[in-house]
């Protein structure tokens, strides 16, 4: 008994120099920020469930830093592996945005499902991304709807994610059955984005059956998706109008209101403009799993 007890107060003392080295070097690379791990839940099953078979690590994000910035997500997973050298990142990776209203705020990777003999998370490696947009780091856009006429590009040119407000006669145009007729229309509305058209022609199928109401608010969207953190709509008061939602499929992107969306309405997109952006790297090892 009395080598089992001293056994687990060196285990235990051990994890803890090790999370305060963590600690403690990350706190060099972040300065006023400090990423650690809150939490760890496994689930592991017999079945083939998407639920019952996958890991999820929680990162806590604390700081005075923190404090500047809207939201985070994470921006790459580089590794990520288990005690036996499985790798647990999954082939379709990606992070939703989390809010940073809290301090400290939690972020959660989920990983695939780790190998029953292993007891740790050897490595996990990544880069958090923290997002602050603001209209002087150029991170919100501001649009008015009647000022968006044909097919316009309403993302800098020089960001890797364009974003295109799918008007009422542009989509009436992508429902056109003469095809002859359709592209020669969406190139008459181009204007200088001509490349976006062009995107459009080859995903018109993604439209046809969409129908105009004045409540929704319609996009293409390619390039880097993730880039694009959120879209609301400005009444001319000031007040953003109730989302209801949206709707994601391909390059096409639906958000829908509780109200019309008027002329006067204001498009505003918040995105990771480069200068809105934080870039933190992390790097666990020998995560205990529960």
């Amino acid at each position: 008994m009395i080598s089992l007890i001293r056994r687990s107060q060196l285990k235990s003392s051990i994890f803890h120099l090790f999370t305060t080295a963590i600690v403690l070097s990350f706190i060099t690379i972040a300065s006023a920020q400090k990423v650690t791990i809150s939490a760890i839940n496994e689930n592991r099953s017999t079945a083939d469930s998407y639920f019952g078979n996958r890991c999820e690590v929680v990162l806590k994000v604390s700081g005075d830093e923190v404090r500047k910035y809207k939201s985070a997500r994470i921006g790459s997973l580089t590794k990520a592996v288990d005690q036996a050298g499985f790798d647990l990142i999954p082939e379709d990776f990606s992070s939703s945005v989390s809010d940073l209203s809290g301090n400290p705020s939690e972020i959660t990777i989920v990983l695939n499902q780790t190998s029953r003999k292993s007891e740790v998370i050897a490595d996990l490696q990544g880069e958090l991304i923290l997002m602050g947009p603001t209209e002087q780091n150029g991170g919100i856009i501001k649009n008015e709807v009647a000022k968006l006429k044909g097919i316009k590009n309403i993302i800098p040119a020089s960001a890797d994610v364009s974003l295109v407000y799918i008007t009422k006669d542009v989509l009436e145009m992508l429902k056109l059955e003469d095809e002859s007729k359709r592209e020669k229309a969406i190139k008459a509305a181009a204007g200088t984005a001509k490349k976006q058209a062009e995107d459009l022609l080859k995903a018109v199928d993604d439209y046809v059956y969409l129908t105009w109401a004045d409540d929704q608010a319609i996009f293409y969207c390619n390039g880097n998706q993730s880039k694009i953190i959120e879209v609301q709509l400005q009444k001319k008061d000031g007040t953003m109008l109730d989302n209801n939602g949206s709707m994601h499929s391909g390059n096409q992107i639906v958000y829908y209101f509780s109200e019309n969306i008027e002329p006067t309405s204001k498009i505003v997109v918040f995105y990771e403009s480069e200068k809105s952006v934080k870039k933190l790297p992390f790097k666990f090892s020998n995560i205990d799993l529960p």
